[in-house]
């Protein structure tokens, strides 16, 4: 079993809030805290054995390196569930010099038991303009935080983005964490924290990497959309009597960010 220690090694640094005013929070059971390697960051459960996270936090893998998913409120006091991280992967169109499509994908080395994982909004992020969300991660005080904030702007489809007047909404650890929207009455996953820009915190949208998401996770859960079994094939009659037992069931940021501007960027 992969020891606590291996969490502790990561190097605390700062004292900046994570999310303004935040809390510690127990809302949010599948998103987690994650260390590859002297890097550390955030993550979201969207299926036992899979993490969507950002494909800045996700590119940090390396196989010789110490690779963690940690579950709890507080990973340094009270880790509820400690597993390996055995690979990654980031989506194909991921450019670090444009901030879009920063998805990435963690392959756990065990599956962890939830009652639920992450449902997943497949709409169009306009969809969510003037919504109340809450942003969630482990950054700053690296215990899981949620803060409110509403979606105020997107632009060209591309990026969610979140004034916080004075502050912005996530800091360096956050990378990774949810924005979390409430549909009736369900916490449902509407983007994944990017950066930073000034004052201002940007968001993938999660339906911008649909796709990608469902090549590797295909029973993800999206919202307003039932799991779809794959079709059971029936065998003829005749067939049946061939069988001696049994049957085989076939389961068979308000803004783009030109290059130029790099410079004021902060990965969160």
């Amino acid at each position: 079993m992969l020891a606590l220690s291996l969490v502790l090694s990561v190097l605390l640094q700062g004292n900046a809030y994570a999310i303004p005013l935040g809390w510690i929070d127990s809302d949010y059971p599948y998103v987690g805290f994650t260390q590859l390697g002297a890097s550390f960051g955030s993550g979201v459960l969207i299926a036992p054995d899979v993490v969507l996270t950002a494909a800045h936090v996700a590119e940090r893998f390396a196989p010789a390196r110490a690779n963690l998913f940690v579950i709890g409120d507080d990973p340094f006091v009270s880790a509820e569930r400690i597993v390996g991280v055995t690979s990654s992967v980031v989506h194909p169109l991921y450019d670090e010099s444009t901030v879009l499509f920063d998805f990435g994908l963690l392959f756990l080395d065990e599956p962890i038991p939830l009652t639920e994982y992450a449902t997943l909004w497949p709409s169009e992020p306009e969809s969510l303009l003037g919504m109340a969300a809450e942003v969630v991660g482990y950054g700053g005080t690296y215990r899981r935080q949620a803060g409110n904030a509403s979606v105020d702007d997107i632009y060209d489809s591309r990026l969610i983005s979140l004034p916080f007047y004075g502050l912005a909404v996530v800091e360096p650890g956050d990378s990774g964490g949810g924005l979390f929207v409430d549909i009736d009455g369900q916490n449902v996953l509407a983007a994944i924290s990017s950066y930073i820009w000034g004052d201002w915190s940007f968001f993938g949208p999660v339906s911008q990497a649909r796709s990608f998401i469902d090549q590797y996770v295909p029973d993800a859960r999206w919202y307003g959309e039932s799991v779809v079994e794959p079709p059971v094939s029936v065998p003829e009659p005749a067939t049946l009597l061939m069988l001696s037992v049994g049957f085989v069931v076939i389961t068979a940021r308000r803004c783009w960010i030109r290059p130029a501007d790099k410079s004021r960027l902060r990965i969160a």
